[in-house]
């Protein structure tokens, strides 16, 4: 009569005359008499078991993969004992594409089962080293890196191909004073093309006032961040826009610098003459001169665009002002008012991100591994490969910016 494997365990711990021997865990049978060699050995392996269901390994391939015991056992047996802690950084890959290829020369199946999958708060290559190497602890939250081993930390990040990476609390936008900068700056110039009809008149007439040769048009002025480029059957949106929101392509990134050197150069002209215009004023009320007709001095005729109040008129002056200091304190006007068009913004601003991140790498390094896509989320069969990581990165270029965060691609 069968005899179930915690009574077999019972028996041989507490040193019991035995009556039943446990040679394997799941066929324990009735044995008569006493075999110290068989009840050694049914002790022993009975160790081993209860030591493997207490390990992480198999409370994940049981618990969150819902492989039967048996299964989880006969896999974790033949695992090898790796450590991650003693490795120089170019001896990283070869040792994480062994532990793979290892891991799936066992069982194919549940290898990519491991590769694949995630649990809430976690990312899926953290959750495969944790289980491939017996010394990778994963990292509590609001940490800058996702694993240790030992002294070393990572971040890691799963990926199909190498490129476009998006990074995590190191890549909010906030967090770059260069890119706050330029929200401000494309932020104020949604101010102005957001002037109300009496406000755009007002401005139009302090600027085409300066210059007869050279005369601004509303129409001139709003198109100046339209993105040239937009997806297809996607709202176009202005370029400030994308900034509040923390999007930006690649592409549109390029773009960013025409805008400022265009309105710097209207701030600019507007300082110097210090926002005088031909007005008529009213108490309260200010009406810009289009025109003045003075061929018959006892009838002068003069033509106003519209009327604005005082209140209105300090308001775009002030908005002007705003971008002009901002301008100012990136450079882009020297302490003498002039606008230097020659100056890169953009450039400046990428380069002080790319920076910035990569300081920050250098704390910590990026682990990239390869993506297998599970059959829910490809239709395509999933071609395996033997080497699954790309490399260990500490450099990175900004490469877009997306849902209020950098993406990068890694350099070497």
């Amino acid at each position: 009569m069968p005899v179930p494997f915690h009574r077999i365990m019972q028996y041989v711990k507490d040193n019991k005359k035995s009556s039943i021997v446990a040679p394997l865990p799941n066929e324990a049978i009735l044995a008569d008499g006493e075999d110290k060699e068989i009840l050694d050995k049914a002790a022993k392996t009975g160790e081993e078991l209860q030591d493997i269901k207490s390990t992480k390994k198999y409370k994940i391939l049981t618990e969150d993969l819902n492989y039967l015991s048996k299964d989880a056992i006969d896999f974790i047996k033949q695992c090898p004992k790796l450590t991650f802690g003693n490795l120089s950084e170019s001896a990283i890959p070869g040792a994480i594409n062994n532990a793979w290829k290892k891991l799936k020369s066992i069982n194919k199946d549940i290898a990519l089962m491991l590769l694949q999958y995630e649990k809430a708060g976690y990312g899926r290559t953290e959750l495969f080293l944790n289980f491939a190497f017996d010394d990778i602890d994963i990292s509590g939250g609001g940490e800058s890196f996702d694993v240790k081993a030992g002294s070393n930390k990572y971040e890691v990040k799963s990926y199909e191909k190498l490129d476009d990476i998006r990074l995590g609390n190191e890549g909010n936008v906030t967090s770059f004073p260069d890119y706050n900068v330029m929200f401000s700056m494309y932020n104020t110039i949604n101010k102005i093309i957001s002037f109300n009809d009496d406000q755009m008149n007002a401005f139009l007439q302090m600027l085409n006032s300066i210059d007869e040769k050279k005369q601004y048009t509303i129409e001139e002025i709003k198109k100046q961040i339209l993105p040239s480029k937009t997806a297809k059957d996607k709202e176009i949106k202005m370029l400030p826009e994308c900034l509040r929101e923390g999007s930006v392509s690649g592409g549109n990134l390029k773009l960013l610098d025409k805008p400022l050197r265009y309105f710097g150069e209207i701030v600019m002209k507007l300082h110097k003459v210090k926002f005088d215009y031909m007005k008529i004023v009213s108490k309260d009320t200010l009406y810009p001169i289009i025109s003045i007709d003075d061929k018959d001095m006892n009838n002068i005729k003069v033509q106003v665009s519209g009327k604005i109040t005082k209140e209105e008129e300090i308001e775009v002056i002030n908005v002007i002002h705003e971008l002009f200091m901002l301008m100012k304190s990136i450079g882009l006007i020297d302490s003498s008012g002039n606008f230097d068009n020659k100056k890169s913004y953009t450039t400046e601003m990428l380069e002080n991100m790319n920076k910035q991140v990569n300081e920050l790498f250098s704390n910590h390094p990026m682990l990239v591994i390869k993506s297998f896509k599970s059959s829910k989320e490809n239709k395509t069969p999933i071609v395996i490969t033997d080497d699954i990581c790309f490399g260990v990165f500490r450099k990175f270029e900004i490469n877009r910016i997306t849902q209020g965060k950098v993406k990068v691609v890694p350099i070497g």
